[in-house]
């Protein structure tokens, strides 16, 4: 069970590095004027969720707390 939830990490890790070269491909896109960018509301939920999902085993074994302070003010 501790081995698969440390490949659920590393899983989980490789796809949110794949996500970030990839806007960081987009952001180049953007900047050279090949990416139309529109701004719209979005719901941040889930990738906060998943972030904080994400590093804390890190945080727990360093001692350090996190917190989602959004989960005070949910409706």
């Amino acid at each position: 069970p501790e081995q698969r939830g440390d490949l659920a990490r590393i899983q989980a890790s490789s796809r949110h590095l794949l996500g970030l070269i990839t806007d960081v491909l987009d952001l180049s896109r953007i900047d050279a004027g090949e990416l139309p960018v529109a701004r719209e509301d979005a719901v941040t939920a889930p990738a906060v969720r998943a972030a904080l999902d994400l590093t804390r085993v890190q945080a727990d074994a360093r001692g350090v707390e996190l917190v989602d302070a959004r989960a005070a003010h949910a409706v």
